[in-house]
C-alpha cells in the first residue's frame, strides 16, 4: 500500500502509437503554482475537458511514468499548446 503520495497533473507528450504499444508514456508536470516557469494554461487553451485552476507546463520536468499510474483523463491542451509546449522543449534541451 502506497501512503503519502500526491496525486499530480501531468500533459502526455507520447504519441497514442507509443502509448499502446509500452507500458511507460513520456510526460511533462503541470502545476497550480503559477510563479512556476513554463507555459500558462487554463480552461481557454483545452479542446475537451475541464481544468480546475489555472496551470503551467513545467518544461523542464519531463519523465517517463508507468501508464497504470495515470488515473484518468481531465482534458486535452489544443494543438497551439501542444506544438509550444514540443518548441519549447526542443529549446530547451538543443545546444546553444
Amino acid at each position: 500500500m502506497r501512503y503519502g503520495i500526491k496525486k499530480r497533473p501531468i500533459l502526455v507528450l507520447s504519441n497514442n502509437e507509443h502509448n499502446l504499444t509500452n507500458r511507460d508514456i513520456i510526460v511533462i508536470a503541470i502545476t497550480s503554482n503559477l510563479q512556476q516557469k513554463g507555459i500558462k494554461i487554463s480552461n481557454n487553451n483545452l479542446s475537451d475537458g475541464f481544468l480546475p485552476k489555472t496551470s503551467v507546463i513545467k518544461i523542464d520536468k519531463v519523465y517517463t511514468l508507468d501508464a497504470s499510474i495515470a488515473i484518468k483523463k481531465i482534458g486535452k491542451v489544443n494543438e497551439a499548446i501542444l506544438s509550444n509546449t514540443f518548441n519549447e522543449f526542443v529549446k530547451l534541451i538543443s545546444p546553444k
